[in-house]
């Protein structure tokens, strides 16, 4: 997680049962802030760091060191094969893409998951690389939540059945190993928590 000392950077932390909190060390000057968002079941994490003037940089955290990802962005997602995902410029000054990172190629293992239409996204990622996150249907335009599945990056809206009371999704935040995605929308104008199967 993220903690905020009083007037200092936000620091990136780690919560292990039976001794507690303790700040990730990341070996970076003490006015860089620094985010940790995700952990899979080996224990490592990724996050980013800010360096003072504004520039977010993702990092994976692991008991034997510290690897940059190496380019401008941020890492929200990764999955028990170290998989990583997040979103990034990719080069495209204007928009940040979501993309998927693969820890054995590196910076040329950078999949650029794509866009629906304006910036794009991605916050998780499972075991067999489904990925989910969000994309804006244009510029300036309103976030579509998605799924990236077998190379192709799908509104999750697209999924759901039609009928007299359709639900409309809003936002995803979890994903499980099995296809299950976890968030909330709307269904005959009230909104409510959701569970989707993607397969």
């Amino acid at each position: 997680g993220t903690r905020f000392p009083p007037g200092g950077v936000s620091v990136a932390y780690q919560w292990v049962a039976g001794t507690g909190a303790s700040d990730l060390t990341l070996g970076l000057p003490p006015t860089f802030s620094t985010q940790a968002f995700d952990v899979n079941d080996a224990g490592k994490i990724v996050g980013n760091f800010v360096n003072p003037v504004g520039v977010p940089f993702p990092f994976l955290y692991t008991s034997t060191g510290i690897t940059y990802l190496g380019f401008p962005g941020y890492a929200f997602g990764i999955n028990n094969v170290d998989r990583i995902t997040g979103t990034s410029n990719l080069g495209i000054p204007t928009e940040s893409h979501a993309y998927l990172w693969d820890p054995l190629t590196a910076w040329s293992g950078r999949r650029d998951l794509g866009t629906l239409g304006g910036a794009s996204r991605a916050y998780g990622v499972d075991d067999a690389e489904t990925t989910f996150g969000y994309s804006l249907s244009g510029p300036g335009g309103s976030a579509v939540p998605w799924v990236w599945d077998s190379g192709e990056m799908v509104g999750i809206n697209g999924f759901m059945p039609a009928g007299p009371s359709p639900w409309v999704i809003a936002t995803i935040y979890g994903q499980n190993n099995g296809g299950k995605l976890a968030g909330y929308g709307t269904q005959g104008g009230q909104v409510k928590a959701c569970l989707i199967t993607t397969r």
